[in-house]
């Protein structure tokens, strides 16, 4: 489809290089012309042609032979470990952000989207799906992205880096209309299990421990 549309509109720069090239000769009425000027001039004519069409057809050639983008291999490897279901439970902490001591649970269950550019993550309480999560790779920044949609309309951006085993996402967010960063550690332990903590901060202030817990491959 690529070599046919080059080539389309390479008949319009043809027409006009043609045109400026023998003004008078491309459209012939009665006028009496010389048969042997018209025949050398349809000869070059047509060379012409085929010489610009030649390189039309090899520039489409070589356009189309260009390598095509593939996923990244930090975001293949962290999708990898990830695909599949898992069971996440944990506690909430006391800290100026909540109450500690309340527990949770929740599910998840994580595949790519076809061409493995992304993975997908759908997130359950009990039944309900509450959130999806889109995970990517910034090739510019050479960072994880992590953007997620949840039930109550909100979105949340963050940014990941890998350190070994070991995840570090970080972002902002606003607790009580005041703007807050907050920060998701991972540890992979096992091919099946994870550990995880998540904390915030008021901006320039100290990071307080909100919850934690482990994630368990079903």
């Amino acid at each position: 489809m690529k070599s046919s549309i080059l080539v389309t509109g390479a008949t319009g720069t043809i027409g006009r290089y043609v045109a400026k090239q023998f003004p008078g000769k491309v459209a012939v009425s009665a006028r009496s012309v010389h048969s042997d000027v018209w025949t050398g001039s349809m000869n070059t004519l047509l060379a012409v042609i085929l010489t610009l069409m030649l390189a039309c057809v090899t520039s489409a050639r070589a356009q189309t032979s260009q390598p095509a983008h593939k996923p990244s291999a930090e975001l293949q490897e962290e999708g990898d470990y990830y695909v599949g279901n898992w069971k996440l439970t944990g506690e909430t902490k006391t800290s100026p952000f909540g109450p500690g001591g309340e527990k949770f649970e929740s599910s998840e269950r994580l595949e790519w989207l076809p061409g493995g550019f992304f993975l997908l993550a759908r997130s359950y309480e009990g039944e309900k799906w509450t959130q999806l999560t889109i995970i990517g790779y910034d090739e510019t920044k050479k960072i994880l992205t992590h953007t997620a949609y949840n039930a109550r309309g909100e979105i949340e951006v963050m940014e990941g880096t890998e350190h070994g085993d070991t995840e570090i996402w970080s972002g902002e967010s606003k607790v009580g209309g005041k703007p807050v960063k907050q920060r998701l550690t991972i540890k992979r332990v096992s091919p099946a299990f994870y550990t995880f903590k998540f904390e915030m901060a008021p901006r320039g202030g100290n990071w307080s421990l909100v919850y934690e817990g482990h994630g368990t491959k079903e």
